[in-house]
C-alpha cells in the first residue's frame, strides 16, 4: 500500500484525485481493519461453534446412551412392575389364606377352649368325687377297723368265758373275720339225737350271756353230721340240732332276728368220713359270729347316691 501511495505521488496525480485516492484508502484500510476484526470475531464464532458443536455432539452421543439407557431401565421396571404385580396378587391370597386360618383358628381355639372348661368341670366334679370316696373310705376303714378290735375282743371275752369246757369239745377260732365257736356233738347231743344235754345247755347259756353284750353281731348256727345214714336223715337231723341250739340262745336272751338257723348235714366236712375219729370231728354245730355290716352297706349306699 505505502509503495502504491509513494508512486501515485511521484507520479504527479492531481491533487483532487489524490485526496480522492486517499480517502479511498482510508476508507479500504477501515474496510479491511472492520473485515480483519470481523473475520477474527468470525473464527472466534466459528471456534466456539465448533467447539458446541463438538459439546452437542458429545450431549447427543449422552443422550442417546442415556435413551438406551432409559429404555433398558423402562424394561426393568416393567419387569418390576410385574413383579410388584405378581407380588401383591400373591400378598392378597396369603392375606386371604391367614384370614381364613385365622377364623379357623379361631373357631379352634374357642372349641378347645371350651373342650378345657368342660374337662375342668368332669376334673372339679371328679376331685370332689375323689375326696368324697376317700372320706368314705376313711370312714370303711375306721368302721372295719373298729369292727376288727370288737371281734378280737369278743373273742377274747368268749375264750375267756367258755375256757372250762376242753378243746376237744369245744374250740374257737378266728376266719375272714368271723369267729367260729364249734361245739361237738358229744358236749352238746347223744348220737342220732336233737335233744341237747345238761352240759351243752350249760355253755350255750353262758355264751348268750357274752353275745347279750355285742348287738351288733349277726349270728348263723350250722348242724353238721357225718356221712352215716341218708342225706335226708341228716338234713333234717343238721337243721334240727342248729334249731335246738338257737331256742336255748333266744330264751337267753339274744335277740332272734340277728340269728339263723341252717343245717349242712355232710357236705361241709372238716375231715374225710374214713376213720370213727375223723366222723366225730365231722359231728359238729358250729355258731358262726360276724360284724353286723350294715353300717358298712349304708356307707356304700351313701357313695352310689
Amino acid at each position: 500500500m505505502i509503495f502504491i501511495f509513494a508512486w501515485l505521488l511521484s507520479s504527479c496525480v492531481p491533487t483532487k484525485k489524490y485526496e480522492e485516492l486517499d480517502k479511498r484508502y482510508r476508507s479500504a484500510d477501515r474496510k479491511v481493519t472492520q473485515l480483519q476484526k470481523s473475520n477474527e470475531y468470525n473464527e472466534k464464532v466459528i471456534a466456539d461453534l465448533e467447539q458446541k458443536a463438538a459439546l452437542l455432539e458429545n450431549l447427543r452421543e449422552e443422550l442417546n446412551e442415556t435413551k438406551q439407557k432409559l429404555a433398558s431401565l423402562e424394561g426393568s421396571h416393567q419387569q418390576l412392575q410385574k413383579s410388584y404385580d405378581n407380588a401383591l396378587v400373591e400378598k392378597d391370597k396369603l392375606i386371604t389364606t391367614y384370614s381364613e386360618d385365622m377364623a379357623a383358628f379361631s373357631r379352634e381355639l374357642a372349641t378347645k377352649e371350651k373342650d378345657l372348661n368342660d374337662q375342668k368341670v368332669s376334673l372339679d366334679s371328679l376331685m370332689r368325687d375323689i375326696e368324697m370316696r376317700e372320706r368314705k373310705l376313711t370312714q370303711l376303714r375306721d368302721e372295719s377297723n373298729q369292727q376288727k378290735e370288737q371281734m378280737d375282743m369278743l373273742k377274747s371275752t368268749i375264750t375267756e368265758a367258755l375256757n372250762s369246757f376242753s378243746k376237744t369239745d369245744l374250740s374257737i377260732r378266728e376266719k375272714d373275720g368271723k369267729i367260729y365257736v364249734s361245739l361237738s356233738q358229744e358236749l352238746l347231743f347223744a348220737k342220732g339225737s336233737n335233744v341237747i344235754d345238761n352240759q351243752g345247755r350249760k355253755a350255750l347259756i353262758q355264751l348268750a350271756s357274752v353275745l347279750r353284750d355285742n348287738r351288733e353281731i349277726n349270728i348263723n348256727v350250722e348242724g353238721h353230721t357225718d356221712s352215716d345214714g341218708t342225706p335226708f336223715r341228716n338234713w333234717q337231723l343238721s337243721v334240727e340240732r342248729a334249731t335246738a341250739v338257737v331256742q336255748i340262745l333266744t330264751a337267753n336272751g339274744l335277740n332272734p332276728e340277728r340269728i339263723i338257723a341252717s343245717g349242712r348235714a355232710f357236705y361241709s366236712p372238716v375231715a374225710p368220713n374214713d376213720t370213727e375219729e375223723n366222723k366225730n370231728l365231722n359231728r359238729r354245730t358250729e355258731i358262726i359270729l360276724e360284724p353286723n355290716l350294715e353300717i358298712l352297706y349304708k356307707l356304700f349306699e351313701n357313695e352310689g347316691s
